[in-house]
C-alpha cells in the first residue's frame, strides 16, 4: 500500500539515515547498531505542563518517548534493510545480527469500552451530529478512523445497512 511506504520511506529518512550518515554500509558494525537504538530509546521532548495538586498549582514535567511498539517497527527497517544488503548485495555479515532488537512487539492493552461507557460519552456528542454519528458507527461497527474518512456515498447500502469499507483515507 501506498501508506505502508510512505511510513517505510519517513522512517528510514527520519530515523536511520541520519544516524548513519556519511558511513558506507560495509563499516556499520553491530556497536553502530547499539548506539543507534540507544539514541532511538531517548526521550524526545520534555513537556511542562501546569497541573493542580491539593488546590495548588504545580509544574508537571514529563518526557515523550517513542512507544515501545514504534520502536520495534523501526528497528524491523533497519534488519530488513542489512538482510537485504546481506542476501542481495552480499554483505558478508549483518550488523544487525547478535544484536537484541529494540521496543516490544506487543502493546499494552487498551482500555475497551462497554456499552454503558460508550452511551455515557455519546449523550456528549448529541449537539455535533457529524461527530456523533462518526463515533455511533465507529463503535458499533469496529471500523477504523480512516477506513471511515474513505467512504463514500456510494459505499453506502442503505436499504440492506451494510457499509463497504473499500479503502482508507490518507494524507
Amino acid at each position: 500500500r501506498k501508506t505502508t511506504m510512505g511510513t517505510k520511506d519517513n522512517i528510514i529518512q527520519s530515523k536511520i539515515l541520519p544516524h548513519f550518515k556519511g558511513k558506507l554500509v560495509v563499516d556499520i558494525e553491530p556497536i553502530d547498531i547499539i548506539n543507534w537504538q540507544v539514541e532511538m530509546s531517548k526521550p524526545l521532548k520534555k513537556v511542562v505542563k501546569t497541573v493542580i495538586k491539593n488546590g495548588k498549582e504545580e509544574k508537571e514535567i514529563t518526557y515523550e518517548k517513542y512507544s515501545k511498539t514504534y520502536l520495534h517497527t523501526i528497528n524491523n527497517q533497519i534488519v530488513a534493510i542489512f538482510n537485504y544488503a546481506k542476501t542481495i548485495r552480499k554483505l558478508p555479515v549483518s550488523p544487525c545480527q547478535g544484536v537484541a532488537k529494540m521496543g516490544s512487539k506487543k502493546a499494552p492493552e487498551r482500555e475497551i469500552w462497554e456499552p454503558e461507557d460508550f452511551e455515557k460519552f455519546i449523550k456528549t456528542q448529541e449537539h455535533k451530529p457529524l461527530l456523533y454519528y462518526a463515533y455511533l458507527t465507529l463503535f458499533w461497527t469496529g471500523v477504523r478512523e480512516a477506513e471511515l474518512l474513505g467512504v463514500r456515498k456510494r459505499d453506502l447500502d442503505l436499504r440492506n445497512g451494510i457499509i463497504y469499507v473499500k479503502e482508507a483515507y490518507h494524507k
